[in-house]
């Protein structure tokens, strides 16, 4: 299939980009025993999808073949520690929200970064890209699809002059380990789990 073209997420694809979502984390389930166990079952992929999207927190890319999403990917734009946001200093009682989370966990990672400069890419100065979720309807893999996602987001980063891109993928999805290296990616961390007491 060549009938399809990649574009932005719009407000009117929400939906359909939940529900591919939450065929994603299905199929991801069934790779990642952690991922499996702690899913949450009213987990609400509309509302998540709705509120990235809206917030401006990830960017969104969507194949789309003029009557249905088939696919999507899902990035972010890693800030250097000299641009990531702090928290505010207003005193009083406030209801958390994911907006001051972030606040709150990039102010955390830009203290451990100053203290351990060489422990994490999120030093001073360096900005990173990262490929949060790749996912393409089964019935439409194998077609250049994914590849499609991936070079447009590539080209995203590299028009905004972000060199490297980070991404996590599952030891046990070979085929996603391949197609990773297939992209161009290498190996950089390796993530090890005890499965604990049998």
């Amino acid at each position: 299939m060549s009938g399809f073209q990649i574009r932005p997420a719009g407000q009117e694809d929400l939906d359909s980009l939940a529900r591919l979502f939450a065929g994603h984390l299905d199929e991801q389930a069934g790779w990642d025993r952690l991922f499996a166990r702690s899913r949450n079952p009213a987990f609400d992929s509309v509302r998540f999808i709705t509120r990235s999207w809206q917030a401006g927190l990830q960017q969104f890319l969507v194949a789309d073949d003029g009557s249905r999403l088939l696919g999507f990917i899902r990035f972010s734009i890693q800030p250097a520690a000299a641009a990531a946001p702090r928290p505010s200093r207003r005193k009083g009682p406030r209801s958390l929200t994911w907006g001051r989370l972030l606040r709150a966990a990039s102010h955390y990672l830009l203290r451990w970064a100053e203290r351990w400069p060489d422990s994490t890419f999120l030093t001073r100065g360096v900005t990173a890209g990262y490929l949060a979720d790749l996912y393409v309807l089964p019935a439409s893999r194998r077609q250049g699809m994914g590849t499609r996602l991936v070079q447009a987001t590539l080209r995203c980063f590299a028009e905004q002059g972000i060199p490297e891109v980070y991404l996590q993928v599952v030891d046990q999805n070979q085929a996603g380990v391949e197609f990773w290296k297939k992209m161009g990616f290498v190996p950089h961390r390796h993530t090890l789990v005890h499965p604990g007491p049998s």
